[in-house]
């Protein structure tokens, strides 16, 4: 993931590109797209505002006339969203391939010129996306060259720090509850969502709360995991011990660090 970190800062820092590009990154959902998108607009301390095109009507883009009876006239309303943006904020349009084409059309002035109907034109902020392609809309010309389309592809192997220093799991751990996950194809199941870490976490998860497991490899594998102790002497409940650099039950230690944080 830290090439679409590379993408985000490179165009967040460079005024040509963050006035002329939008890059969308593409993926099944779970991949994490979004999350990896507000982990940067808080590393760089920028707002993020989120713009759920697949809900959106077009009015909701690109405001509505009302009659100016004192002036005899018809005037456009801006939306808020876009008439609140400030410098240095992040406009992050979400579910972008799955937006009504009357959406798209009527964002063609806003991302190829960042000015609204009314003429008011945005201040200077980056806009991103995320798109996933199932039940994609077909784009016209017109509307996909104004992005920058990235591919992200399923390889739970490069969230491997993430989960690392989120669950304490070695490297080793990680690797054979990776391949085990991202082999099982559930019979056949029309689920395509397996091998995302979203899918990934929430097994994870589950394990650690229920005792239940998606897989019996994956449990087994979870089950057998040992950690050194490396938060100090920890009293437990029957009156034992657990040293420091002690070898321990990574699903006992784990439970006992969130316990502590709670």
């Amino acid at each position: 993931m830290d090439k679409i970190k590379k993408i985000l800062s490179t165009t967040y820092n460079n005024k040509y590109l963050r006035e002329n590009t939008i890059p969308v990154f593409v993926g099944t959902t779970g991949l994490g797209k979004t999350s990896l998108v507000k982990e940067f607009a808080e590393e760089v301390g920028a707002k993020l505002v989120p713009l759920p095109l697949s809900t959106k009507d077009p009015f909701e883009i690109s405001g509505m006339l009302f009659p100016d009876k004192e002036n005899k006239r018809v005037v456009e309303f801006d939306v808020s969203i876009f008439r609140d943006l400030k410098d240095g904020d992040i406009l992050f349009l979400d579910e972008v391939l799955n937006a009504p084409l009357a959406t798209f059309k009527s964002l063609l002035t806003v991302l190829s010129e960042r000015t609204l109907g009314s003429g008011y034109k945005l201040p200077d902020i980056m806009i991103c996306g995320a798109a996933n392609e199932e039940g994609m809309t077909k784009l016209l010309p017109q509307v996909s060259q104004r992005f920058l389309f990235y591919k992200v592809w399923e390889n739970l192997k490069i969230f491997s720090k993430y989960f690392k220093d989120k669950y304490f799991l070695d490297a080793s751990t990680l690797e054979a509850a990776f391949d085990v996950i991202s082999e099982d194809k559930f019979n056949g199941s029309f689920l395509n969502n397996y091998s995302t870490p979203r899918f990934f976490e929430h097994s994870i998860n589950l394990y650690l709360e229920n005792g239940f497991s998606v897989n019996d490899n994956f449990h087994e594998i979870l089950e057998s995991a040992m950690i050194e102790n490396k938060i100090g002497s920890i009293p437990l409940e029957n009156g034992t011990i657990i040293s420091e650099n002690e070898m321990v039950s990574w699903k006992i230690l784990y439970n006992l660090y969130k316990k502590s944080k709670q």
